[in-house]
């Protein structure tokens, strides 16, 4: 369900240090966080387009998505059964 897009979105650092810091790479993180983006950019979830991913973060489609297995492992992110990506709920 699309909520529409956001236009702007609380941060906090300190949640965010503590959901990524010594779990994710640094790579994982920026990922992360540009799928995070595209999530609130787009209103809800998004179609996993591992190809866009990795123009966007200037990464190989091959390496964008091993990162996505491993944010989808640690609860970051959830593939849904249409097989659409959203923020995972383990922060």
């Amino acid at each position: 369900m699309t909520k529409g897009k956001a236009r702007r979105v609380d941060f906090y650092p300190d949640e965010y240090i503590a959901g990524v810091g010594g779990v994710l790479r640094a790579d994982e993180q920026g990922v992360y966080w540009m799928l995070c983006s595209l999530i609130m950019c787009e209103g809800g979830p998004i179609e996993e387009n591992n190809r866009r991913f990795a123009a966007l973060c200037r990464i190989r489609p091959a390496d964008v998505k091993k990162i996505v297995e491993t944010l989808v492992r640690a609860g970051k992110l959830l593939r849904q059964n249409d097989g659409k990506l959203l923020r995972g709920h383990r922060e």
